[in-house]
Protein backbone atom coordinates (compact mmCIF):
# COMPACT_ATOMS: atom_id res chain seq x y z
CA UNK A 1 0.00 0.00 0.00
CA UNK A 2 1.74 3.76 -1.10
CA UNK A 3 2.48 5.80 1.80
CA UNK A 4 -0.83 7.95 0.47
CA UNK A 5 -2.91 5.38 0.89
CA UNK A 6 -2.47 4.82 4.38
CA UNK A 7 -2.87 8.48 5.55
CA UNK A 8 -5.95 8.41 3.37
CA UNK A 9 -7.00 5.73 6.35
CA UNK A 10 -5.15 7.67 8.84
CA UNK A 11 -7.24 11.07 7.80
CA UNK A 12 -10.46 9.31 7.63
CA UNK A 13 -10.27 7.75 11.06
CA UNK A 14 -9.22 11.05 12.63
CA UNK A 15 -10.72 13.60 10.81
CA UNK A 16 -14.02 13.97 12.92
CA UNK A 17 -11.49 14.36 15.98
CA UNK A 18 -8.81 16.70 15.15
CA UNK A 19 -8.79 19.50 13.14
CA UNK A 20 -5.80 18.66 10.92
CA UNK A 21 -4.87 16.41 8.17
CA UNK A 22 -1.95 13.78 7.47
CA UNK A 23 -2.02 14.36 4.20
CA UNK A 24 0.03 16.59 2.23
CA UNK A 25 -1.21 19.32 0.57
CA UNK A 26 -0.89 20.32 -3.55
CA UNK A 27 3.06 21.32 -3.92
CA UNK A 28 3.93 20.95 -0.60
CA UNK A 29 7.55 22.10 0.04
CA UNK A 30 7.80 21.51 3.68
CA UNK A 31 10.61 19.45 5.27
CA UNK A 32 8.97 15.89 5.10
CA UNK A 33 5.68 14.83 2.37
CA UNK A 34 4.29 12.57 5.40
CA UNK A 35 4.05 15.63 8.28
CA UNK A 36 1.44 18.17 8.84
CA UNK A 37 0.85 20.76 6.19
CA UNK A 38 1.36 23.91 6.68
CA UNK A 39 -1.19 26.29 8.33
CA UNK A 40 -3.08 29.16 6.59
CA UNK A 41 -1.91 32.29 7.91
CA UNK A 42 -3.59 35.36 6.12
CA UNK A 43 -1.19 37.91 7.65
CA UNK A 44 2.21 36.17 5.34
CA UNK A 45 1.47 38.53 2.49
CA UNK A 46 3.84 37.89 -0.44
CA UNK A 47 7.01 40.31 -0.65
CA UNK A 48 7.09 43.02 -3.42
CA UNK A 49 9.15 41.14 -5.54
CA UNK A 50 7.70 37.81 -5.47
CA UNK A 51 4.11 39.41 -6.39
CA UNK A 52 5.72 41.67 -9.45
CA UNK A 53 6.88 38.28 -10.69
CA UNK A 54 3.67 36.26 -10.52
CA UNK A 55 1.87 39.12 -12.06
CA UNK A 56 4.70 38.97 -15.20
CA UNK A 57 4.23 35.50 -15.20
CA UNK A 58 0.46 35.79 -15.59
CA UNK A 59 0.47 38.25 -17.62
CA UNK A 60 2.78 35.80 -20.45
CA UNK A 61 0.46 33.53 -20.01
CA UNK A 62 -2.43 35.58 -20.78
CA UNK A 63 -0.75 36.95 -23.93
CA UNK A 64 0.03 33.56 -24.94
CA UNK A 65 -3.29 32.09 -24.66
CA UNK A 66 -4.33 34.23 -27.66
CA UNK A 67 -0.90 34.19 -29.70
CA UNK A 68 0.08 31.05 -32.36
CA UNK A 69 2.43 28.89 -31.35
CA UNK A 70 5.04 30.91 -32.10
CA UNK A 71 4.22 33.91 -30.84
CA UNK A 72 3.76 32.33 -27.38
CA UNK A 73 7.29 31.02 -27.97
CA UNK A 74 8.90 34.37 -28.35
CA UNK A 75 7.13 35.61 -24.72
CA UNK A 76 8.54 33.14 -23.32
CA UNK A 77 11.75 33.56 -25.07
CA UNK A 78 12.15 30.18 -26.68
CA UNK A 79 15.55 29.19 -27.65
CA UNK A 80 14.11 27.23 -30.54
CA UNK A 81 14.15 27.84 -34.41
CA UNK A 82 11.74 29.16 -35.03
CA UNK A 83 10.38 30.04 -31.32
CA UNK A 84 7.98 27.17 -30.11
CA UNK A 85 6.08 26.23 -26.97
CA UNK A 86 5.07 22.99 -28.20
CA UNK A 87 6.02 20.18 -25.82
CA UNK A 88 8.02 16.77 -26.48
CA UNK A 89 5.10 14.79 -24.52
CA UNK A 90 1.96 14.80 -26.99
CA UNK A 91 0.62 11.10 -25.77
CA UNK A 92 -0.43 10.08 -22.46
CA UNK A 93 3.18 9.15 -21.85
CA UNK A 94 2.56 5.49 -20.15
CA UNK A 95 5.67 4.18 -22.06
CA UNK A 96 7.41 7.75 -21.35
CA UNK A 97 7.11 7.37 -17.49
CA UNK A 98 8.49 3.84 -17.11
CA UNK A 99 11.08 5.13 -19.29
CA UNK A 100 12.14 8.11 -16.50
CA UNK A 101 11.45 6.21 -13.82
CA UNK A 102 8.17 6.93 -13.17
CA UNK A 103 5.88 4.36 -11.13
CA UNK A 104 2.86 4.50 -10.70
CA UNK A 105 0.78 3.15 -7.77
CA UNK A 106 -2.27 2.59 -6.15
CA UNK A 107 -3.92 6.26 -6.04
CA UNK A 108 -6.40 5.01 -3.31
CA UNK A 109 -9.81 6.04 -5.89
CA UNK A 110 -12.31 4.93 -3.30
CA UNK A 111 -11.27 7.36 -1.22
CA UNK A 112 -8.74 10.18 -2.59
CA UNK A 113 -11.70 10.70 -5.32
CA UNK A 114 -14.76 10.80 -3.44
CA UNK A 115 -15.60 14.95 -3.04
CA UNK A 116 -18.72 13.76 -1.63
CA UNK A 117 -18.70 13.97 2.68
CA UNK A 118 -17.87 10.93 2.66
CA UNK A 119 -14.30 11.88 2.45
CA UNK A 120 -13.46 15.67 1.50
CA UNK A 121 -16.80 17.34 1.75
CA UNK A 122 -16.59 19.53 -1.39
CA UNK A 123 -20.76 19.01 -1.40
CA UNK A 124 -21.50 22.85 -1.84
CA UNK A 125 -18.47 23.39 -4.74
CA UNK A 126 -18.90 20.62 -6.73
CA UNK A 127 -22.63 21.29 -6.78
CA UNK A 128 -22.31 24.61 -7.60
CA UNK A 129 -20.33 23.46 -10.86
CA UNK A 130 -22.59 20.55 -11.52
CA UNK A 131 -19.66 17.65 -11.31
CA UNK A 132 -20.27 14.30 -10.20
CA UNK A 133 -18.98 13.85 -6.19
CA UNK A 134 -17.77 9.98 -7.06
CA UNK A 135 -14.84 7.65 -7.71
CA UNK A 136 -14.88 6.00 -11.18
CA UNK A 137 -12.38 3.19 -10.30
CA UNK A 138 -11.30 1.93 -7.32
CA UNK A 139 -8.57 -0.82 -6.16
CA UNK A 140 -5.35 -1.62 -8.63
CA UNK A 141 -5.20 -2.44 -11.32
CA UNK A 142 -8.24 -0.21 -11.39
CA UNK A 143 -11.63 -1.87 -11.35
CA UNK A 144 -15.42 -0.04 -12.01
CA UNK A 145 -16.22 1.50 -8.61
CA UNK A 146 -19.95 0.23 -7.40
CA UNK A 147 -22.39 2.92 -8.16
CA UNK A 148 -19.42 4.61 -10.09
CA UNK A 149 -19.23 8.39 -10.73
CA UNK A 150 -16.47 10.60 -12.95
CA UNK A 151 -13.35 11.15 -11.04
CA UNK A 152 -10.17 9.25 -11.92
CA UNK A 153 -7.10 9.35 -9.44
CA UNK A 154 -3.50 9.06 -10.41
CA UNK A 155 -0.31 8.85 -8.29
CA UNK A 156 2.76 8.31 -9.40
CA UNK A 157 6.23 7.92 -7.74
CA UNK A 158 9.80 7.94 -8.74
CA UNK A 159 10.94 6.17 -6.63
CA UNK A 160 9.53 3.74 -4.02
CA UNK A 161 8.68 5.18 -0.70
CA UNK A 162 8.59 2.03 0.95
CA UNK A 163 12.03 0.93 -0.34
CA UNK A 164 13.27 4.00 0.44
CA UNK A 165 13.86 3.14 4.50
CA UNK A 166 16.90 0.86 3.31
CA UNK A 167 17.91 2.38 0.25
CA UNK A 168 18.03 5.96 -0.02
CA UNK A 169 16.11 7.32 -3.24
CA UNK A 170 19.59 8.20 -4.62
CA UNK A 171 20.75 4.52 -4.67
CA UNK A 172 17.64 3.74 -6.57
CA UNK A 173 18.78 4.01 -9.83
CA UNK A 174 17.44 3.61 -13.49
CA UNK A 175 18.95 3.94 -16.80
CA UNK A 176 17.96 5.96 -20.04
CA UNK A 177 19.90 5.00 -23.34
CA UNK A 178 22.65 3.93 -21.37
CA UNK A 179 22.85 6.63 -18.51
CA UNK A 180 22.34 6.19 -15.29
CA UNK A 181 19.99 8.24 -13.42
CA UNK A 182 18.63 8.72 -9.52
CA UNK A 183 15.56 8.56 -8.14
CA UNK A 184 14.40 11.74 -6.95
CA UNK A 185 11.64 10.47 -4.25
CA UNK A 186 8.90 12.72 -6.45
CA UNK A 187 5.11 12.25 -6.66
CA UNK A 188 2.54 13.46 -8.54
CA UNK A 189 -1.45 12.85 -7.56
CA UNK A 190 -4.15 14.09 -9.63
CA UNK A 191 -7.59 13.59 -9.77
CA UNK A 192 -9.17 14.20 -13.41
CA UNK A 193 -12.91 14.20 -14.63
CA UNK A 194 -13.15 14.05 -18.39
CA UNK A 195 -16.99 14.38 -17.99
CA UNK A 196 -16.83 17.52 -16.24
CA UNK A 197 -13.60 18.71 -17.73
CA UNK A 198 -11.52 18.94 -14.99
CA UNK A 199 -7.95 18.37 -13.94
CA UNK A 200 -7.03 18.85 -10.07
CA UNK A 201 -3.65 18.53 -8.84
CA UNK A 202 -3.99 16.91 -5.80
CA UNK A 203 -0.52 16.65 -4.37
CA UNK A 204 3.13 17.65 -5.61
CA UNK A 205 6.22 17.20 -5.12
CA UNK A 206 9.04 17.46 -8.32
CA UNK A 207 12.14 16.03 -9.41
CA UNK A 208 14.21 18.97 -8.88
CA UNK A 209 12.59 19.71 -5.09
CA UNK A 210 12.65 16.20 -4.44
CA UNK A 211 16.47 15.36 -5.62
CA UNK A 212 17.08 18.46 -3.32
CA UNK A 213 15.46 16.72 -0.22
CA UNK A 214 16.91 13.47 -0.62
CA UNK A 215 20.35 13.65 -2.38
CA UNK A 216 23.31 14.47 -0.59
CA UNK A 217 24.00 17.25 -3.16
CA UNK A 218 22.54 19.92 -5.36
CA UNK A 219 21.15 17.89 -8.69
CA UNK A 220 21.95 19.04 -11.97
CA UNK A 221 19.20 19.50 -14.55
CA UNK A 222 21.12 16.66 -16.55
CA UNK A 223 20.74 14.55 -13.51
CA UNK A 224 16.75 14.77 -13.57
CA UNK A 225 14.05 12.73 -15.79
CA UNK A 226 13.44 14.67 -18.94
CA UNK A 227 9.44 14.40 -18.12
CA UNK A 228 9.35 15.96 -14.97
CA UNK A 229 7.51 19.09 -15.63
CA UNK A 230 3.89 19.14 -13.70
CA UNK A 231 2.26 20.80 -17.21
CA UNK A 232 3.41 17.65 -19.00
CA UNK A 233 2.72 15.10 -16.39
CA UNK A 234 -1.00 16.27 -16.00
CA UNK A 235 -1.18 16.01 -19.61
CA UNK A 236 -0.54 12.94 -19.65
CA UNK A 237 -3.24 11.46 -17.32
CA UNK A 238 -5.37 13.92 -18.83
CA UNK A 239 -5.06 12.13 -22.14
CA UNK A 240 -5.12 9.15 -20.64
CA UNK A 241 -8.37 7.42 -21.89
CA UNK A 242 -9.70 10.28 -22.78
CA UNK A 243 -12.21 10.50 -25.86
CA UNK A 244 -12.46 14.42 -26.00
CA UNK A 245 -9.14 15.86 -24.75
CA UNK A 246 -10.47 19.30 -25.58
CA UNK A 247 -13.08 19.43 -23.31
CA UNK A 248 -11.14 21.16 -20.44
CA UNK A 249 -13.06 23.68 -18.27
CA UNK A 250 -11.11 23.65 -15.36
CA UNK A 251 -8.14 23.54 -13.33
CA UNK A 252 -8.15 23.19 -9.49
CA UNK A 253 -5.24 23.01 -7.44
CA UNK A 254 -6.46 21.24 -3.94
CA UNK A 255 -5.61 23.07 -0.19
CA UNK A 256 -2.83 25.13 -1.14
CA UNK A 257 -0.14 24.66 0.96
CA UNK A 258 3.20 26.02 -1.07
CA UNK A 259 4.50 29.04 1.46
CA UNK A 260 5.15 31.24 -2.07
CA UNK A 261 1.41 30.99 -3.62
CA UNK A 262 -0.23 31.13 -0.07
CA UNK A 263 1.23 34.66 0.45
CA UNK A 264 0.28 35.51 -3.00
CA UNK A 265 -3.41 34.20 -2.21
CA UNK A 266 -3.11 36.25 1.27
CA UNK A 267 -1.82 39.56 -0.89
CA UNK A 268 -4.66 39.01 -3.04
CA UNK A 269 -7.35 38.64 -0.69
CA UNK A 270 -5.70 42.11 1.88
CA UNK A 271 -5.90 44.01 -1.66
CA UNK A 272 -9.70 43.83 -1.20
CA UNK A 273 -10.40 43.55 2.31
CA UNK A 274 -11.22 39.53 1.82
CA UNK A 275 -10.82 36.74 3.74
CA UNK A 276 -11.19 32.97 2.49
CA UNK A 277 -14.87 31.57 2.86
CA UNK A 278 -16.77 28.91 1.86
CA UNK A 279 -18.24 29.05 -1.72
CA UNK A 280 -18.34 30.73 -4.28
CA UNK A 281 -15.22 32.72 -2.41
CA UNK A 282 -13.45 35.29 -3.85
CA UNK A 283 -13.59 36.05 -7.27
CA UNK A 284 -10.24 37.34 -9.53
CA UNK A 285 -10.56 38.40 -13.03
CA UNK A 286 -7.53 37.68 -15.42
CA UNK A 287 -8.01 41.86 -16.41
CA UNK A 288 -6.59 42.67 -12.51
CA UNK A 289 -3.25 41.90 -11.25
CA UNK A 290 -4.59 40.27 -8.70
CA UNK A 291 -5.72 37.45 -10.74
CA UNK A 292 -2.35 37.39 -13.17
CA UNK A 293 -0.93 37.00 -9.85
CA UNK A 294 -2.71 33.55 -8.80
CA UNK A 295 -2.11 32.51 -12.25
CA UNK A 296 1.90 33.12 -12.04
CA UNK A 297 1.75 31.39 -8.63
CA UNK A 298 4.03 28.26 -8.06
CA UNK A 299 1.07 26.08 -7.83
CA UNK A 300 -0.99 27.70 -10.91
CA UNK A 301 1.85 28.01 -13.83
CA UNK A 302 1.77 24.23 -15.02
CA UNK A 303 -1.73 25.50 -15.74
CA UNK A 304 -0.81 28.12 -18.02
CA UNK A 305 1.78 25.65 -19.45
CA UNK A 306 -0.40 22.69 -19.84
CA UNK A 307 -2.25 25.36 -22.20
CA UNK A 308 0.29 27.21 -23.89
CA UNK A 309 2.30 24.25 -24.82
CA UNK A 310 -0.32 22.14 -26.62
CA UNK A 311 -2.12 24.62 -28.57
CA UNK A 312 -1.84 21.88 -31.75
CA UNK A 313 -4.07 19.39 -29.71
CA UNK A 314 -6.43 22.00 -27.85
CA UNK A 315 -6.84 25.44 -30.20
CA UNK A 316 -6.60 28.28 -28.62
CA UNK A 317 -7.66 28.31 -24.49
CA UNK A 318 -7.28 30.76 -22.13
CA UNK A 319 -7.55 31.01 -18.44
CA UNK A 320 -10.27 33.85 -17.41
CA UNK A 321 -10.69 33.96 -13.90
CA UNK A 322 -9.60 32.38 -10.75
CA UNK A 323 -11.72 31.81 -7.29
CA UNK A 324 -10.21 31.13 -4.16
CA UNK A 325 -12.72 29.31 -1.22
CA UNK A 326 -12.46 26.81 1.64
CA UNK A 327 -13.14 22.98 -0.03
CA UNK A 328 -14.39 21.47 2.93
CA UNK A 329 -16.94 24.00 4.27
CA UNK A 330 -18.54 21.13 6.91
CA UNK A 331 -15.07 20.93 8.49
CA UNK A 332 -14.81 21.98 11.83
CA UNK A 333 -12.39 23.73 14.05
CA UNK A 334 -10.24 26.51 13.12
CA UNK A 335 -9.63 28.19 10.01
CA UNK A 336 -5.61 28.12 10.94
CA UNK A 337 -5.65 24.14 10.34
CA UNK A 338 -7.27 24.81 6.64
CA UNK A 339 -5.80 25.54 3.26
CA UNK A 340 -7.67 27.05 0.68
CA UNK A 341 -8.75 26.13 -2.91
CA UNK A 342 -7.34 27.70 -6.44
CA UNK A 343 -10.07 27.10 -9.46
CA UNK A 344 -9.03 28.50 -12.90
CA UNK A 345 -11.82 28.39 -15.00
CA UNK A 346 -10.86 28.01 -19.05
CA UNK A 347 -12.85 28.58 -22.34
CA UNK A 348 -11.81 29.27 -25.85
CA UNK A 349 -10.23 32.26 -27.00
CA UNK A 350 -13.04 34.21 -28.49
CA UNK A 351 -11.60 34.54 -32.68
CA UNK A 352 -9.44 38.20 -33.41
CA UNK A 353 -9.23 37.98 -29.85
CA UNK A 354 -5.46 38.85 -28.49
CA UNK A 355 -4.08 40.56 -25.26
CA UNK A 356 -1.04 41.81 -25.55
CA UNK A 357 1.20 41.98 -21.45
CA UNK A 358 0.12 44.19 -19.23
CA UNK A 359 -2.58 43.75 -16.26
CA UNK A 360 -4.63 46.18 -14.33
CA UNK A 361 -5.11 46.33 -10.80
CA UNK A 362 -8.48 46.11 -8.38
CA UNK A 363 -10.86 47.20 -11.01
CA UNK A 364 -13.24 44.57 -10.75
CA UNK A 365 -15.17 43.43 -7.27
CA UNK A 366 -14.49 39.77 -6.28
Amino acid sequence: MSIFALLAVAVTLVNAAWSGRLVPSANDTAPTPYGLTRRWDKSATATDELWGNAVCRGEQFVAAFGSTDEEAGKIFKSAANPPTMQSQWQSDQQSDLAKWGWKEVDANDHAMCDYSDAFWNYDTSYDALGLNKKPKFSGFPKVPYHNGGDNICYELWHGDSNLNLRIPFVRQLYKVEGEEYSKTGAYHKACINHVGGVVTAQFRLSPLHGATRNWDHEPHKSELPALRSSADLLWGLWCRDNPNIKNIKYFWTQQVANPETASIIASALKMWGKEVTGWPGATFSMESDEGLALLGSPNAISFGYFLTSHKKELGNKRITKAQVFWGDEKRKGSDEHRHPEMLFYVEDVPEGSKKEPGGQQGNQQP
